[in-house]
């Protein structure tokens, strides 16, 4: 099991989580099976996010540059710091690996990761109103 620390420094458990799920996800497209509790908005990086819905929308069927030209196609603007879509696709692809086993545990990961930055939210925007 993957252990989570949330909040213990600049990187993240699901920050690394969702790197390396989506790398995976690009070298296994079969993968995307194991990630059907993930929705878009559910990546802490909303440029992963935005990977993840091309990704998933594109059926599985697809490698990093048909990925890339498909992200610009879409107008989507790539992450700060990066040259373009594909140089940010082959910095996920340098921290990816295929595990059948653990891609159900990244998405796991991710969703927690996800409903607890919303529970926050949302426990800040009460005691505000309160």
């Amino acid at each position: 099991m993957i252990v989570n620390d949330w909040d213990s420094g600049d990187v993240t458990a699901s920050d690394r989580a969702e790197r390396t799920l989506l790398g995976a996800l690009l070298l296994a497209p079969y993968l995307l099976e194991h990630a059907r509790i993930l929705e878009p908005h559910d990546f802490r990086n909303s440029s992963r996010g935005q990977v993840f819905s091309v990704l998933r929308n594109m059926g599985g069927h697809v490698d990093s540059v048909l990925l890339a030209l498909e992200m610009e196609r879409q107008r989507l603007r790539p992450p700060d710091g990066m040259t373009g879509w594909q140089d940010a696709i082959g910095r996920l692809l340098g921290e990816a690996f295929v595990d059948d086993e653990l891609a159900p545990e990244y998405a796991r990961v991710i969703k927690e990761a996800s409903l607890r930055r919303r529970t926050s939210a949302m426990a800040a925007r009460m005691a505000v109103s309160a």
